[in-house]
């Protein structure tokens, strides 16, 4: 008997079920008890056999709908199967069987009405409720006007109150036993969603710390590799070497840049990326980061283009370190995609409020493009987009890059654009204000009246490439 109980408990009340199905497996339950002794009482106070029958049918009914729900699942239809019964066959038939004007069965209107609310949806738990509140309106109005023709109905004996008062007292039993148990199931749950939400949080707070314990760890050596290459630069090697060390340096720089991306991971799914303003040189900022992507096109066919507003202040106040690394991702983006054309890096400025500038920046490629339907998906964490025909031979990357760039452009109140044709080019754009530190420009030419040459070293191509 035990055993028996505990498999009805852990088959329609296990905790992993969900919690529609317990609420289901639940108001069925007390919908059983409460007909079973519904079905004693009318064979007490009902003298004839064919309200026990529809009692009992009832109840069968009840215990059928609650099995073939969890067979097939579907729970909310054979709820609605189980209130019409209850609301619109068994309540209205017993109402006629008992025969005079009685509150002794309305009262057990409650219960179906209860029934409604507690296991249908918002929607169907409302549409069913009203027609039923109409429905028992006019049940309650004909059975009045009906019974008061009969004159032998009119006078209501101690058994009609004792029954009216019994079917209060099951009424009120049955609705306390179904709300308190809807009770107990979202308590269940809350507590389950905090152990789950406490749990998520610990596992968080532990992959932060692993995150940039790591990034640190990588760091440290990655700057020691960098620093030996640069060293090595300076010396007299042949080509061929310096060509080798030169690829080192674009692999040291890409991990170095991968690394920063993942120290920032943490940062921008918790919304805590902090900006650190402070003065910095433009002129010097937009240097490194030409020369950087310069170096990594050095054996490839694409030309490199830089056009710089001549009129943009030198020195900025802002996060000049973040900056960076918006220009660093989204060149080593064109360059990664480009395989021959050219990359076009635009930057120039247009006057904010008192003492500001909106600086705008532009990178233009002439690379593999990306298709329409994959660019609203570009600025989302950990998204790879297939940049193939075919989906072979993707571009690596992490995708955290992009989504980086943007919570950064974001948190300095800018706003960063894309612009793309698939086997044409990209374009990606960004303008962010800046407060401007010092009014000299970003290019001093100084003594003008000078005569100055500039020389232009080029290559194979024709006089229209140059």
């Amino acid at each position: 008997m035990k055993n028996s109980l505990l498999g009805l408990k852990k088959k329609y009340f296990d905790a992993d079920l969900p919690t529609e199905v317990k609420i289901y497996n639940g108001m069925h339950m007390i919908a059983v008890v409460a007909l079973l002794m519904s079905t004693i009482l009318i064979r007490i106070f009902f003298p004839t056999m064919r309200a026990f029958l529809i009692a009992v049918a009832t109840s069968a009914a009840a215990l059928y709908t609650l099995y073939v729900g969890n067979i097939n699942g579907k729970y909310e239809l054979h709820a609605m199967i189980m209130s019409f019964i209850l609301n619109i066959v068994f309540f209205p038939i017993i109402y006629f069987e008992y025969g005079k004007i009685s509150y002794c069965i309305p009262v057990y209107f409650i219960f179906g009405l209860l029934y409604n609310v507690l296991l249908l949806s918002r929607k169907w738990a409302f549409i069913v409720t009203f027609i039923d509140i109409i429905f028992y309106i006019i049940l309650l109005y004909g059975g009045e006007v009906m019974f008061s023709m009969r004159d032998n109905m009119a006078n209501e004996t101690i058994m009609d109150y004792l029954a009216v008062f019994v079917g209060i007292l099951i009424t009120s039993l049955s609705c306390g036993a179904a709300i308190r148990f809807r009770m107990y199931v979202n308590r269940v749950e809350e507590e389950n969603l905090e152990k789950l939400h406490v749990e998520a949080m610990n596992a968080y707070v532990s992959m932060d710390i692993f995150l940039v314990n790591m990034s640190h760890e990588i760091r440290t050596p990655m700057n020691a590799i960098i620093g030996t290459i640069d060293l090595l630069l300076d010396q007299d090697v042949n080509d061929h070497v310096k060509e080798c060390v030169y690829n080192i340096l674009n692999s040291s720089n890409a991990l170095l840049s991968l690394t920063d991306e993942v120290m920032d991971l943490s940062k921008t799914g918790s919304q805590e990326i902090v900006l650190n303003r402070s003065r910095f040189d433009l002129s010097k900022l937009l240097m490194e980061i030409i020369n950087m992507s310069s170096v990594r096109l050095m054996d490839s066919q694409v030309r490199f283009f830089v056009e710089i507003d001549e009129s943009l202040p030198r020195y900025l106040y802002g996060d000049g370190p973040r900056l960076r690394q918006v220009f660093i991702n989204i060149l080593n983006n064109a360059v990664k995609y480009t395989k021959e054309g050219r990359i076009i890096l635009r930057v120039s400025g247009e006057e904010g409020d008192e003492n500001e500038i909106i600086l705008k920046a532009e990178v233009e490629d002439t690379g593999i493009g990306i298709k329409s339907e994959n660019i609203p998906h570009l600025f989302e964490l950990y998204k790879r987009i297939d940049l193939t025909e075919d989906g072979l031979n993707a571009v690596e990357g992490t995708g955290l890059g992009l989504a980086i760039c943007k919570e950064i452009i974001e948190k300095m109140d800018g706003r960063i654009t894309v612009k793309s044709s698939y086997h044409v080019g990209s374009n990606f754009g960004f303008n962010v204000p800046m407060q401007i530190d010092d009014k000299a420009k970003i290019v001093d030419i100084g003594n003008t009246g000078l005569y100055s040459v500039l020389i232009y070293v080029g290559d194979d191509r024709s006089d229209a490439d140059r």
